[in-house]
């Protein structure tokens, strides 16, 4: 089974909406969506969009987002093959298209020993730079001693991970393993992407960095190659899939 997952909570559901209503509209029929209401029940608005929705109310690893990135949806999903395929996104998005053939192709690549997600802040961003951006009392140092060769690792965006159930699970092991020790060294809610980092990284497992193609977001400005045209982004003149708001983009036409 192939499924995307997303999830909302209560005050956060009009503002998902145009997404939802995104995956409605463009959304491979052989991909099964997933809406996770964390601690609320979801809107019937959801469920007349054809989205199936369950319930969160143990939302394990959460931090003040209360999101499910990091893996916490898993003893929710309707089925437990290993080799299930779970795309995982946030909200604040749009589907802008369907998967082609290719793309549907190299998802279904993934192993349980990897992982796709984009980049952060760059090529070369790692966690050391997150740090510095999130902020901590603590040097590198004294985090080394405790989360031990973060400082090369590399930083992912987590609002775009596609896995296996599998290497699922390992991520979310890891993450679980340290949650209470990085919830004491940052503050910051983009934790949650640095601990999803470090521990697919622990994990062992290989990371398969996306282009903008699959995936936008435009906190550290306009990536390479991506332009406008109205409302539609584009990479190298192609719509690229996801794409986070609109407001963001700054670049383009």
């Amino acid at each position: 089974m192939i499924y995307l997952v997303a999830s909302s909570t209560d005050n956060y559901w009009e503002r998902a909406r145009p997404y939802l209503a995104s995956l409605a509209r463009h959304l491979n029929a052989e991909v099964v969506p997933i809406i996770f209401s964390v601690g609320c029940d979801a809107p019937p608005w959801v469920a007349a969009l054809g989205l199936s929705t369950r319930r969160i109310d143990r939302n394990g690893g959460e931090t003040q987002l209360r999101s499910i990135q990091h893996g916490s949806f898993l003893s929710h999903m309707p089925t437990t093959d290993p080799q299930d395929l779970i795309i995982c996104t946030d909200c604040d998005m749009m589907l802008q298209r369907p998967l082609n053939t290719a793309e549907m192709a190299s998802l279904d690549a993934l192993t349980d020993v990897n992982y796709a997600a984009g980049m952060n802040a760059g090529p070369g961003d790692t966690l050391a730079d997150e740090a510095r951006r999130m902020g901590t009392p603590y040097s590198d140092a004294e985090i080394d001693r405790a989360l031990p060769g973060f400082a090369w690792m590399g930083c992912i965006n987590g609002g775009w991970i596609a896995a296996r159930r599998a290497a699922w699970q390992k991520l979310y092991r890891e993450y679980m393993a340290r949650h209470d020790l990085t919830n004491a060294i940052f503050e910051h809610k983009s934790r949650v992407q640095w601990l999803i980092s470090y521990a697919a990284a622990d994990a062992g497992l290989t990371r398969i960095t996306v282009s903008p193609n699959w995936h936008c977001h435009f906190h550290y400005g306009v990536p390479d190659g991506v332009t406008r045209d109205g409302r539609t982004v584009l990479y190298r003149g192609w719509p690229v899939l996801w794409t986070h708001v609109q407001e963001r983009f700054t670049g383009g036409s």
